[in-house]
């Protein structure tokens, strides 16, 4: 399989990934718009790469979180809205409020007030790092504000502790991505 790597937008992180970068890229034919066919590849000092499905496949290349900072950055990795297309199996994205609707995960303040928002939190424990926050979740037609709390732990193993909806949303509370 050939990829096709893009060098110039590789993925910085606060944590070390040794011997390893993280790079989006494609194989196969590409087409507009990008993001539907953009994923996200290790690729080890050797140049190979080796494509990053999931949160877990990244953290098995991280040998330690240390840091709050760490944590926050791993754990938003495929729900942030800017890397989100990178993991088309996640069905969660990132939430902002905003007065306007202007990228995937924005809903309005009204919608987040109506709809019980509440922003990121993260505490530190001895067995690592606790995220708890609310994202958007999309399944099917059905869309909902989802409160989760996450662990990861200091030697970079992840669990969802708890997750729960919230809120039902309608299509025109929130600005959902469009890769197609």
């Amino acid at each position: 399989m050939i990829v096709t790597l893009y060098f110039e937008q590789e993925i910085q992180l606060v944590v070390p990934l040794p011997g390893h970068r993280l790079l989006p890229g494609s194989s196969g034919p590409v087409g507009l718009p990008l993001e539907a066919f953009t994923r996200l590849y290790a690729v080890d000092s050797n140049g190979e790469p080796r494509q990053m499905r999931r949160l877990a496949d990244i953290l098995s290349l991280t040998p330690q979180v240390v840091s709050e900072q760490q944590a926050y950055q791993l754990l938003r990795l495929e729900t942030a809205a800017d890397k989100h297309f990178l993991f088309p199996e996640s069905d969660s994205l990132d939430v902002r409020v905003v007065s306007k609707l202007e990228r995937p995960g924005d809903i309005t303040d009204a919608v987040a007030r109506r709809s019980g928002y509440l922003g990121p939190a993260m505490t530190t424990s001895e067995d690592g790092f606790y995220l708890r926050r609310d994202l958007i979740r999309v399944a099917g037609s059905s869309i909902a504000l989802v409160r989760r709390t996450e662990q990861l732990s200091r030697s970079a193993q992840h669990r969802i502790v708890t997750q729960s909806e919230v809120a039902e949303l309608a299509p025109a509370d929130v600005l959902l991505p469009d890769y197609e």
